[in-house]
């Protein structure tokens, strides 16, 4: 009777133990998705406040300018290009 009470003893610990393991295992998936749901939701986020800003008539002048050139009627734009050696000044000695 002793014996079967030890061998019971014994595979309850060894359970535990097993147990334990797994629900370490478990914890650390757990914050793996936790890590990804909290990503999401930023990446929701993001694009919500991106959905209601193109939606907002306000704000549409603004996004109209940003996707062409970003230049009003009333503006001058100004391109800077560099250069070459035969559109180089030349000096008087």
């Amino acid at each position: 009777m002793l014996s079967v009470n030890i061998l019971l003893s014994a595979t309850a610990i060894l359970t535990l133990i097993h147990l334990s393991h797994y629900q370490k295992a478990q914890q650390a998936k757990l914050q793996a998705i936790q890590a990804e749901v909290k990503l999401a939701v930023g990446r929701v986020n993001q694009a919500k406040a991106q959905f209601d800003r193109n939606r907002d008539p306000q704000q549409e002048r603004r996004i109209v300018q940003e996707e062409t050139t970003g230049i009003e009627p009333g503006q001058l734009q100004v391109v800077w290009t560099r250069q070459t050696a035969a559109q180089s000044p030349t000096t008087l000695p």
